[in-house]
């Protein structure tokens, strides 16, 4: 086993800070909004305040993910994306049709524990890092039955959830789609939200 620094470790654990090619002028339609949002997090990175959560929400295909990225670089900020199953060589959990029959490729339970673990950890592995910033894309994935509507669908702890988003150090971008799935109690938390529709 060789020697590992502490650069070298969280490397490992947190990945290699996220990158595109898009720029401001891509979302400059977003107009106070965009600008808002980028020093705010901005701000809450270099000064180290605790708590500040971001919401990127709309349809699928609208852009926020990129706009996530934008954001952190318009910042001038290591944006890192945290716990996504392409990350992993894994995929999102659920059911697969195939000639021999239905086979569960995981529960979303332990999607949502998994995504949620990461999550912690790259907080606290970043957590002095006034460069850093953080973004889970498909916040569904910590409910506990994904999409599902129902209120079992919910997180497996809003308690966890909430002092999370309370005391994070490093401030947070979470992108999504049905941020209504939610219990109040969660989206209460975020310190701003930006609808994304498609742009025109």
């Amino acid at each position: 086993i060789t020697d590992l620094s502490g650069e070298d470790i969280k490397k490992a654990l947190v990945g290699n800070p996220t990158t595109t090619e898009l720029g401001y002028d891509d979302f400059h339609y977003l107009g106070e909004d965009l600008d808002y949002i980028i020093d705010l997090v901005r701000n809450a990175a270099t000064h180290s305040i605790p708590g500040v959560n971001i919401l990127l929400d709309g349809p699928t295909g609208g852009g926020k993910t990129e706009l996530a990225k934008v954001i952190m670089k318009e910042a001038g900020l290591d944006g890192y994306s945290i716990g996504e199953s392409e990350d992993m060589g894994g995929e999102t959990p659920g059911h697969t049709i195939s000639d021999e029959g239905i086979s569960v490729k995981g529960s979303y339970k332990d999607e949502s524990s998994r995504r949620f673990s990461q999550l912690l950890r790259a907080q606290t592995l970043l957590a002095d890092d006034p460069n850093s910033v953080l973004m889970l894309d498909e916040i569904e994935d910590l409910l506990i039955k994904g999409t599902d509507s129902s209120k079992s669908a919910d997180t497996s702890s809003k308690i966890a959830i909430n002092n999370f988003m309370v005391t994070n150090k490093r401030p947070n971008i979470f992108c999504g789609n049905n941020p209504e799935k939610f219990d109040p109690s969660v989206r209460n938390r975020f310190t701003f939200s930006l609808f994304v529709d498609y742009p025109s």
